[in-house]
C-alpha cells in the first residue's frame, strides 16, 4: 500500500530531525540529545521509521542513532541492529529488559574513539523481562557504556545493553498497562501482576510469554501458573478472526505431554482467558502443545475469554452491600433497602469507630469508640439460635479499620508507640488463630491506614512522614501456603505512583480495582485530595485519570470497593456520602444516607 504523500513528508521530517541531530554531535565534551522526536504524550505515536548508521558516524553518533533507532513505531528493533556488529546483532536480546527515560546524554570516552562512549540516562526507571514494573535505578540516573569496534571501515557497537531502551513520552504513546494473571498457592483466585507492554499485533504474543516467564522468585513466591513448564511460543500467537492460537513448543528439544487432568485444565483456560482478554481484538483462545491441540472444559479445543468469573481477583462471591452503623446498631443496605443485621451487632447498641465485614458478609469485626478493643461475631444469627452469640474480644492500643481477604483472614494493624503491630489469621470459635506478622517496612512504622486485597496477595499501608516529611504509601507481597495461611511477608515498596506530588495527610485508602488504589489526602484545611494510581508504584506511565480530585470539604474516609460499578464514594466529615456525578462533580449519593462507618466488605 502507497503512504499518502502528507503522510511520507511527515517521516521525511522527522527522519530529517534525527538525522540532523547526529549530524550536529560534537567529537568531544559533553553532548546534550533532549527528548524524544518520536515520542508523543499520552496517545497515539505518530508512524516512524528511524534511519540506518550515517556513513562516517563518530562512535557519540552511532551511539545517539542507536538509542533514536529503539523509538521505531510501529515497535521494532530491525533498525536499531544495523548499529550493531554482525556478532553483536545475533546476540542482541532487547527483550530482556524496559528502560524508560527522560532524556540523554552522550559522553565520550576519555581517551581514543575505539573506547566507546557513554550514554547517561536521566529519570531512568526499569521493568523486567516480562514488563512489570522494577523502580528507578539509583539515583535516577543510568550510565550505559557503548564499547565499538571498526566493521567494514564504519564504527559499530560490540556490547550493547540487553534492553529496550525508550523515552517517557513514547513509552507512554506506544505501551498498554495490562496484567498477568497468576494462581493464589490455594488455586481459589486468580492474582494479577501490573505489566506494560505494546500495543499491536504482538500484544497477544508478549503476554503468553510473560505468562510462560511464570511468577518471579522472590517477589511473587507461593503463586502458581498452570502453564506447562519448559514450553515457549512458537513464532508468535496470531489472532485470526477473534481467535488467538498459541502454539507452545518444547525448548528443551524433548515433546511435552502436558500432564493436565480436567481440573488443571480449567484452572488454565482462566489464566489464559483473564490474560488475553485485555487484547480487544481478541475473544476466544485455542492451544497446541508440541502440535497437539489441548481440551478445555466441556470437551472444546477453544475457550471464550469470558471464560473463568469464578476466579475474579475481586472475587465474584463477595458481598455488593453496604454496611455501616445507625442508632448504635451495625445496619447494611442491600438493593437500596437497609435493615439491621440479624446477629448480636444488630441487637445491642454499642459504639464504634470503624467496622471491617468479611467479604461473604458473614463476620462483622467493630473496633470500638476508644480504638482499644477489636470485638468480632458474625453479623446473621445462627438458624435456630434463640440469642445471637456476643462477640469475641482483642485487646490493643489503638486499632485501624480491619480488614478481610478471601480466605476469611482478618487483618488488624493496632497502632503502639514503638510502631505498628500487624496480627493475621482465621478467626475460629471467636478471635483466637490471630497471630502477628511481620511486614517489613510496615511493622514498627507509624501507620496510619492500611488494606488488604481481596486475593490476599497484597497489603498496602499509608506511613505517617516526620514533622516536615510528606507522607508515604507502600505495599508489600504477602506470601501464603498451599491452604491459605500466611507464612512470610517481602519487605515493603514505595507507591510512587500516588505521591509523586508529595501527600501532606494521608487519612484513608482504599481499592478501586484489584490493581489501583486511591489515597485520601488532605492537603489544606477544608480541602481533600483523591489520588489514584496503580499498585505496583509506577510513575510516569499510565496514571488513572480520576476526575475530580479535589474535594472541596473534608472527607473523613473513602468507601471503595474492587468490584466493577461499584461507586467510589466520599465520607464527609457532616456524615454524608459523595459520589462522581455524571457531569464529574462531587454530589450527594443517592445510597447510605445518615449510615456512619459506611463500609464494603474487605
Amino acid at each position: 500500500m502507497r503512504m499518502p504523500a502528507f503522510l511520507a513528508g511527515v517521516v521525511a521530517a522527522l527522519a530529517s530531525l534525527v538525522c540532523a541531530g547526529c549530524v550536529a554531535l560534537p567529537e568531544s565534551g559533553p553532548v546534550e540529545t533532549g527528548r524524544a522526536v518520536a515520542g508523543q504524550e499520552i496517545g497515539d505515536a505518530p508512524y516512524f521509521s528511524p534511519p540506518p548508521p550515517l556513513t562516517g558516524a563518530t562512535p557519540a553518533q552511532l551511539a545517539a542513532g542507536f538509542i533514536r533507532a529503539m523509538e521505531a513505531n510501529p515497535v521494532t528493533t530491525a533498525v536499531a541492529r544495523g548499529y550493531l556488529t554482525s556478532e553483536a546483532a545475533r546476540a542482541w536480546r532487547p527483550d530482556r529488559a524496559t528502560i524508560v527515560y527522560s532524556s540523554f546524554t552522550v559522553l565520550p570516552a576519555a581517551g581514543s574513539e575505539a573506547d566507546g562512549v557513554e550514554i547517561v540516562l536521566s529519570d531512568a526507571r526499569r521493568l523486567d523481562r516480562r514488563g512489570a514494573w522494577e523502580g528507578t535505578t539509583g539515583a535516577g540516573e543510568e550510565t550505559l557504556r557503548i564499547p565499538v569496534a571498526r566493521e567494514s571501515g564504519e564504527w559499530r557497537i560490540t556490547d550493547p545493553p540487553d534492553a529496550l531502551i525508550v523515552p517517557e513520552t513514547f513509552f507512554r504513546a506506544r505501551f498498554e498497562r495490562v496484567a498477568l494473571y497468576y494462581f493464589d498457592p490455594s488455586l481459589q483466585v486468580l492474582v494479577p501482576q501490573i505489566v506494560y507492554v505494546p500495543g499491536g499485533d504482538q500484544m497477544a504474543t508478549r503476554l503468553v510469554r510473560g505468562l510462560l516467564e511464570g511468577p518471579r522468585p522472590g517477589a511473587d513466591d507461593g503463586l502458581r501458573t498452570l502453564l506447562p513448564p519448559g514450553m515457549d511460543v512458537e513464532l508468535s500467537v496470531p489472532v485470526t478472526r477473534g481467535r488467538a492460537e498459541i502454539s507452545l513448543v518444547s525448548t528443551g528439544g524433548v515433546r511435552a505431554q502436558p500432564d493436565l487432568d480436567a481440573e488443571a485444565t480449567k484452572l488454565l483456560a482462566a489464566q489464559l482467558s483473564w490474560t488475553l482478554r485485555q487484547v480487544p481484538e481478541v475473544d476466544r483462545v485455542s492451544v497446541l502443545v508440541d502440535d497437539t491441540p489441548l481440551t478445555f472444559p466441556g470437551g472444546a479445543t477453544e475457550v471464550p475469554v469470558t471464560y473463568g468469573a469464578d476466579f475474579d481477583p475481586a472475587v465474584l462471591w463477595a458481598s455488593r452491600s453496604l454496611f455501616g452503623v445507625r442508632d448504635d446498631l451495625v445496619v447494611e443496605l442491600v438493593d437500596g433497602r437497609e435493615r439491621p443485621v440479624t446477629g448480636w451487632f444488630g441487637e445491642n447498641p454499642g459504639s464504634y469507630r470503624s467496622l471491617g465485614v468479611s467479604l461473604a458478609g458473614g463476620d462483622v469485626a467493630a473496633v470500638t469508640a476508644d480504638g482499644s478493643r477489636m470485638l468480632l461475631g458474625a453479623a446473621q444469627r445462627s438458624a435456630g439460635s434463640a440469642d445471637p452469640a456476643p462477640p469475641a474480644q482483642v485487646a490493643g492500643v489503638e486499632f485501624l479499620p480491619p480488614a478481610w481477604d478471601h480466605q476469611r483472614t482478618l487483618w488488624l494493624v493496632d497502632r503502639r508507640a514503638a510502631g505498628a503491630r500487624v496480627l493475621a489469621g482465621r478467626p475460629s470459635g471467636g478471635a483466637g488463630g490471630l497471630a502477628p506478622v511481620d511486614v517489613p517496612g510496615i511493622s514498627g512504622e507509624d501507620v496510619v491506614a492500611f488494606l488488604v486485597s481481596r486475593d490476599g496477595s497484597r497489603l498496602v499501608a499509608a506511613i505517617d512522614g516526620p514533622a516536615g516529611t510528606p507522607d508515604r504509601v507502600v505495599v508489600a507481597r504477602l506470601v501464603r501456603d498451599a491452604q491459605g495461611s500466611v507464612v512470610d511477608a517481602r519487605p515493603a515498596r514505595a507507591l510512587e505512583s500516588v505521591g509523586a506530588a508529595g501527600l501532606t495527610d494521608v487519612v484513608d485508602l482504599g481499592w478501586v480495582t484489584p490493581t489501583t488504589i486511591a489515597v485520601l489526602d488532605r492537603p489544606a484545611d477544608g480541602v481533600s485530595h483523591v489520588h489514584v494510581g496503580p499498585f505496583d508504584g509506577s510513575t510516569g506511565v499510565g496514571e488513572e485519570t480520576f476526575a475530580p480530585r479535589v474535594f472541596r470539604n473534608v472527607a473523613q474516609g473513602l468507601v471503595t470497593a474492587p468490584t466493577p460499578g461499584v461507586p467510589l464514594l466520599l465520607d464527609s466529615a457532616e456524615g454524608q456520602l459523595y459520589q462522581v456525578s455524571s457531569a464529574g462533580r462531587w454530589s450527594l449519593a443517592d445510597l447510605g444516607s445518615g449510615v456512619g462507618l459506611p463500609t464494603f466488605v474487605g
